[in-house]
């Protein structure tokens, strides 16, 4: 991992969550790291198998360990947002 993907990998740990500010933790943000990087491989190999050339964003998918608000994170640009939810 880079220094820059280390340093924004750290503040997705530390980030509260706008709900109940509890803190995200490795355990979510790895596993919503993992999950994506699971979900690229997967959507790039049937991309391939079509004779394609894969163009993948990645979108990470986060729930607040705690109360379970959703959010979305992009790399690429480090952008987090709360997902909207519908009542």
């Amino acid at each position: 991992m880079a220094i820059t993907e280390r340093l924004r990998f750290r503040r997705l740990i530390k980030h509260r969550c706008d709900e109940c500010g509890q803190a995200f933790g490795s355990t979510e943000i790895e596993r919503a790291r993992d999950e994506c990087i699971e979900r690229n491989r997967k959507t790039a190999a049937e991309i391939m198998a079509r004779g394609g050339k894969p163009r993948i964003v990645s979108i990470w998918h986060i729930k607040c360990p705690n109360c379970g608000a959703e959010y979305t994170y992009a790399p690429s640009t480090a952008h987090l947002r709360r997902t909207a939810t519908v009542a």
